[in-house]
């Protein structure tokens, strides 16, 4: 495309521009508003996801005390999977993208116990070797939370993501 044909084309929103936009007084009033109205949200999240976090602890600690009783251990698990549905289902919303990738593949894995529990899942990976890998998952998602770590986590969030992603294929044979 020839750039004379660029430069005639309308000059599109681009939200990360805003310097760019003319807005009216009412809009900028609104957008504000909506500004301070995240920052709550925010705020508001952290402080849920903190107590989810403790939530999600005692869970597990509970669960490997009670390594004989196997319907306390579903229960524990299924408290654990509670919090992490939660904590996925807000985090990449309010800019915890990190949080909620990790959220995600925490459920999946307990899907997985889950279904190992029942003995309806594939025989290639046995209960003590998926629920490591959800104890991982319970302690990555807490250094998250504890350190406010938003959006993707730079480079060091995505090896966290990488790493998670592989030792959950493996477990599951399925791809990340």
């Amino acid at each position: 495309m020839a750039e004379d044909q660029l430069s005639s084309r309308p000059d599109t929103p681009n939200p990360a521009r805003r310097d760019h936009i003319h807005y009216d007084q009412e809009t900028l009033a609104a957008l504000a508003a909506a500004d301070r109205m995240l920052v709550e949200m925010g705020q508001e999240f952290s402080e849920d996801a903190r107590r989810r976090i403790e939530t999600i602890q005692a869970a597990v600690n509970a669960h490997d005390a009670s390594a004989a009783d196997a319907q306390a251990r579903c229960a524990h698990a299924e408290t654990v999977f509670d919090a992490a549905h939660e904590l996925r289902g807000q985090a990449g919303s309010l800019g915890y993208g990190l949080l909620g990738e990790l959220c995600n593949s925490l459920c999946t894995l307990l899907e997985l116990e889950k279904k190992l529990d029942t003995a309806t899942a594939p025989a290639c990976a046995d209960t003590s070797q998926v629920w490591e890998a959800i104890v991982h998952h319970t302690n990555a998602v807490t250094t998250i939370v504890e350190n406010e770590i938003r959006g993707d986590g730079g480079d060091r969030g995505r090896e966290l993501v990488a790493e998670v992603a592989r030792l959950r294929e493996v477990l599951t044979h399925a791809p990340a």
